[in-house]
């Protein structure tokens, strides 16, 4: 996952850089569950609401590093 997180900001089209941000933020928070919490006999899932708002965190975040990089 280190190197997952650098690659937002490595694609040059914007789009697909904060779609990469949202898909390494989801990863980020199963991998957190997956390490409090066994897989066979625990519920690891996210509902469609919370991957929704981790998506759209993972981008917000993309999309402000990506501004933050540009006017820098």
């Amino acid at each position: 996952m280190p190197e997952a997180t650098k690659l937002p900001l490595a694609v040059k089209d914007t789009r697909l850089g904060l779609e990469t941000g949202a898909i390494v933020a989801l990863a980020q928070r199963l991998l957190g569950m997956l390490k409090v919490r066994d897989p066979l006999s625990d519920t690891v899932h996210l509902g469609k609401g919370a991957a929704l708002l981790e998506g759209l965190r993972g981008a917000g975040r993309s999309f402000t590093a990506r501004w933050v990089q540009k006017s820098a």
